[in-house]
């Protein structure tokens, strides 16, 4: 979804071969990621209930969005693009799950951190979701 947004990707390094995709990471981020890029967490993801049948394939979750670049603004700029791709968000993403974003629970920025190539800025924006993985 982030890499088809071009509010997104617009920001993003233009991926150069053998790379195929733009700098947007699952968990963490490559050892040198370039200036620019996104890291997506799920930080919580219990069952939405539980009866004694057992506990719903619903879930509500929490996941994390940092986006990092080579200054404050420019990572504010990225991080309110990808806020924005997601907020109010409802429907199928590629692997099949259903989702819908239902509130931004954090959205701050922090200070600059160590990257592969030299200093980063990191601005982070959580988000709560509902919703049900694609079976596989």
């Amino acid at each position: 979804m982030l890499a088809a947004n071009a509010a997104v990707t617009g920001q993003l390094p233009v991926p150069e071969p053998p790379n195929s995709g733009f700098a947007i990471y699952f968990g963490a981020a490559g050892k040198t990621p370039g200036q620019r890029f996104v890291v997506i967490n799920v930080l919580n993801a219990p069952p939405a209930a539980t009866t004694l049948d057992g506990s719903s394939a619903l879930k509500a979750g929490e996941l994390q969005l940092d986006s990092y670049a080579e200054n404050q603004i420019a990572a504010r700029k990225l991080s309110d693009a990808v806020r924005d791709t997601f907020k109010d968000y409802g429907g199928v993403l590629g692997d099949g799950t259903t989702i819908q974003f239902t509130e931004v629970t954090v959205d701050r920025d922090a200070g600059y951190e160590v990257g592969g190539t030299g200093y980063v800025y990191r601005t982070m924006v959580r988000m709560t979701a509902m919703y049900t993985e694609a079976q596989q």
